[in-house]
């Protein structure tokens, strides 16, 4: 799974896009690559793009993700986290379970319909 991270320094925001298909496995090597951006660089916004990706990971695994790995490497409660709505069904499906699960547990969290939107979401 190609997946590409960007620091935008002037704006504090950090993108990840993937494209291919993902596993829990890349999702949880690329969360450990945020976290690191956070702690260096003190990010809370980050942006996430889907694209038409496949997703081949369970929600049980989405859950493990945040309620183990985000926990244990610190994800700031302060983060925004905005996802770009993906092309692909199930993407669609993972993300919006991402994103409830996110705002379940205090997490701010959103997917929005493109680019713009998302970074406008990021800034306020």
């Amino acid at each position: 799974m190609p997946h590409q991270v960007r620091y935008y320094a002037s704006l504090e925001i950090a993108e990840v896009t993937y494209s291919g298909i993902v596993t829990a496995a890349d999702v949880q090597g690329n969360t450990t690559e945020m976290v690191a951006l956070q702690r260096q660089n003190g990010v809370t916004r980050f942006l996430i793009n889907l694209g038409d990706l496949e997703v081949r990971m369970a929600p049980a695994e989405l859950e493990k993700l945040l309620d183990e790995q985000y926990r244990a490497e610190g994800v700031n409660r302060g983060s925004r986290i905005a996802i770009i709505q993906p092309t692909t069904e199930s993407a669609k499906a993972a993300a919006q379970y991402f994103v409830d699960a996110c705002q379940t547990r205090g997490w701010k969290s959103c997917m929005l319909p493109d680019r713009r939107a998302a970074m406008d979401w990021l800034a306020k």
